[in-house]
């Protein structure tokens, strides 16, 4: 799944709003992995999308509240 490429949230329309961050959640719900010598490679949440869809959904909206792991400083951001 790819995500849309926007110069601006602020212009997008209720439904394409809804279909990006959609497409995000989807995303975030999957595991990304890394190399981490010596363990080899690891999986761990897409941390980095978090920054992304609190600025599409706000800080206090329940989209961007259902990811724990975005506000958790142990889970580091993927390399």
């Amino acid at each position: 799944m790819k995500l849309p490429s926007v110069d601006s949230v602020d212009t997008l329309s209720l439904g394409a709003m809804r279909r990006l961050v959609a497409g995000l959640v989807g995303k975030m719900n999957m595991k990304v992995q890394s190399w981490a010598p010596p363990f080899g490679m690891i999986e761990h949440p897409p941390k980095r999308m978090c920054d992304l869809l609190t600025y599409i959904v706000g800080a206090n909206s329940a989209d961007d509240q259902a990811f724990p792991y975005c506000a958790d400083v142990k889970i580091p951001y993927d390399q």
